[in-house]
């Protein structure tokens, strides 16, 4: 079979080169406060993370932490600390292992 006279088909030479121009693409979704906490909350380490939700589950920011004293920062860490423990011995009586750090905070 001869394909020397077979050209290749032309697909244009309009490509988008920016992903704002794609094709699809929703604009301004990156600007949305919920998908920017998102992102945040994802760039930490799990264990800032877990350090997160447990003082949210206390009732408790990470800024109002920062603003302890360092007596009271030490207090709440052992708290924190203990409770992870317990949760993590629970999980451990119970036959399985915790599936995320969500699990020993609940």
């Amino acid at each position: 079979m001869d394909i020397s006279g077979v050209s290749s088909p032309s697909y244009g030479t309009s490509v988008p080169t920016t992903r704002q121009n794609a094709p699809g693409t929703v604009r301004g979704v990156g600007d949305s406060p919920v998908v920017q906490e998102f992102t945040e909350y994802m760039k930490k380490s799990p264990a800032e993370r877990m350090m997160d939700d447990w003082l949210r589950a206390h009732g408790m920011t990470k800024e109002e932490f920062d603003a302890l004293g360092p007596e009271e920062k030490q207090k709440i860490l052992e708290e924190m600390k203990q409770d992870i423990e317990e949760k993590m011995k629970e999980k451990a009586a119970e036959g399985a292992a915790p599936g995320s750090f969500i699990d020993l905070l609940s």
